[in-house]
């Protein structure tokens, strides 16, 4: 299984049109699902032809009452965490989201909100933000590739090229 993982748009889709061009390497992973880990959700109507959008809500997505602030999926024996992270502070600390990753009993926290690619380990559960398609901070645009193999999940940032 392949995940597009992306986050922190803001409402500039040019990096998300990139993706979805029939030219981009992303056509040629053919994801099964694309997460959107907050922060203008909508842009990834952008990416709904390419595959299935899951998307929950970020502090800059207050009026999308119908998108879920936290979300837990079980794919292919893998337990996922979906947030944006702003409740769990994650711009402070990793911790109280490792700590709820860890209640909730997932393999991994996918997050967004630093606007910083991220991926680590901590007592067992990985914790993963995409970076920004859009405003990055610290590095170039980014997003990220989860494959889910055999009960395991194999996180990758990739840089996106305009």
């Amino acid at each position: 299984m392949n995940i597009l993982v992306v986050s922190d748009s803001h409402g500039q889709t040019s990096g998300l049109e990139a993706l979805a061009r029939d030219d981009s390497p992303v056509r040629t992973l053919r994801p099964d699902y694309i997460f959107h880990l907050g922060d203008h959700i909508r842009d990834a109507l952008v990416l709904s032809a390419v595959a299935p959008v899951v998307a929950v809500r970020g502090n800059c997505d207050p009026f999308f009452g119908d998108a879920p602030g936290e979300l837990l999926l079980d794919l292919e024996g893998v337990r996922l965490l979906l947030t944006h992270g702003h409740t769990h502070r994650v711009k402070a600390s990793l911790t109280p989201l490792c700590a709820r990753a860890r209640e909730a009993g997932a393999a991994a926290a996918l997050f967004g909100h630093t606007h910083r690619a991220h991926l680590s380990e901590s007592g067992g559960i990985t914790l993963f933000n995409p970076g920004s398609v859009s405003e990055p901070r610290g590095g170039p645009p980014s997003y990220g590739i989860l494959r889910i193999t055999g009960g395991a999940a194999a996180f990758e940032h990739v840089s996106l090229k305009g």
